[in-house]
């Protein structure tokens, strides 16, 4: 749901807090025409003043019809904000850029627009986007980090990690830029140094299964393989519903070189779970169906894995094919797959 105005939030009848116009909010509760939301407070309010994401957009872009002028501006960003969450990124970036013309200093328009662009797949329109949001305001951990997402997709892992440094920086004790800039050092093949920086993540928020979960393949990379099924059991733990974990401890069990770590049966059940907990997207997800093919593999079941390889194949990236094609014929000769260690 979307704020579209701001309205207090109360509980027992006493104001507790307000939300805030455009801003997401999560339902917690609905009770006849009160609902108890989440989002910068908890508490219930009017369900007026709120309407679905799905909404959101033709309500901004009714709102802007009517044009009176001191709400145009408010009205279009927020539309673009809605356009941007329902993924209708050619108008949200149509937005941002009429915002931009009309107040070219609003740091924020440039980063969002930004956003829009890099989820389109214009990595390097949003590197430039991101780029003037830093030269209009250095203090803002956020236009570092985002421009670190667009340099990720470029592959740009050194340029990515030195703007993380900056945000990091910023905010020193967000733990989540220290799991980021630790999945860049992964990327990068600086196992030490990710582990670093996911111990500071844990320090920082020792509630995140995600944490751990990224730990666990930076130490797997190290054959440090007690201490990466001590931290994927530990992420399952804190997040039951975390697929990656499952998946992550599918693959230790089926594909790790020490056979100590493996263990086929539990390796199906995990990944089997993985894709479950993915819904629609585990079943056209070639990583987890690989992962499934290779439980199987483990077990000697060779007929199941190349069936789920074979739908992994079918659903991998050109890229991904590239490096993991070969599993299939693998597979068909009756032999498991073993990961290799690459150490730097």
């Amino acid at each position: 749901m979307v704020a579209i105005s701001y309205a207090s939030l109360t509980i027992d009848g006493k104001k507790v807090g307000n939300a805030i116009e455009g801003e997401s909010l999560t339902v917690l509760e609905v009770s006849g025409d009160q609902i108890r939301i989440e989002g910068s407070g908890r508490g219930w309010l009017d369900a007026k003043f709120v309407v679905s994401v799905e909404h959101a957009f033709d309500y901004y872009t009714q709102r802007l019809q009517q044009k009176p002028d001191d709400s145009f501006l408010f009205s279009l960003s927020f539309r673009a904000e809605g356009a941007l969450k329902e993924k209708k990124y050619d108008r949200a970036i149509a937005d941002y850029t009429d915002l931009i013309r009309l107040q070219p200093k609003h740091a924020f328009y440039w980063c969002d627009r930004g956003f829009a662009r890099m989820k389109k797949g214009d990595s390097d329109g949003a590197i430039e986007d991101f780029t003037a949001a830093v030269n209009l305001d250095r203090n803002n951990p956020k236009f570092f980090s985002g421009r670190a997402y667009a340099r990720e997709e470029k592959k740009d892992y050194d340029g990515a990690i030195a703007d993380m440094d900056k945000a990091i920086g910023l905010n020193p004790k967000r733990s989540i830029y220290y799991r980021i800039r630790g999945e860049l050092r992964l990327k990068n093949e600086d196992y030490n140094g990710a582990i670093a920086d996911f111990n500071d993540a844990i320090q920082f928020d020792p509630k995140s299964g995600r944490n751990f979960v990224a730990r666990a393949l930076a130490r797997s990379k190290l054959e440090d393989y007690d201490g990466a099924s001590q931290d994927l059991n530990k992420g399952i733990q804190l997040d039951p519903d975390e697929p990656v974990a499952y998946r992550r401890l599918a693959r230790l069990m089926s594909t790790c070189p020490d056979a100590k770590y493996r263990n086929g049966d539990k390796a199906v059940q995990y990944a089997t779970r993985a894709i479950q907990l993915r819904g629609d997207q585990g079943n056209n997800d070639g990583t987890y169906l690989g992962t499934l093919a290779a439980a199987y593999a483990e077990v000697g079941n060779f007929d199941e894995a190349v069936k789920w390889q074979t739908k992994a194949n079918e659903s991998y990236s050109p890229e991904q094919k590239k490096k993991w094609g070969f599993l299939l014929d693998l597979y068909k000769s009756h032999k498991p797959y073993r990961d290799e260690i690459k150490k730097k």
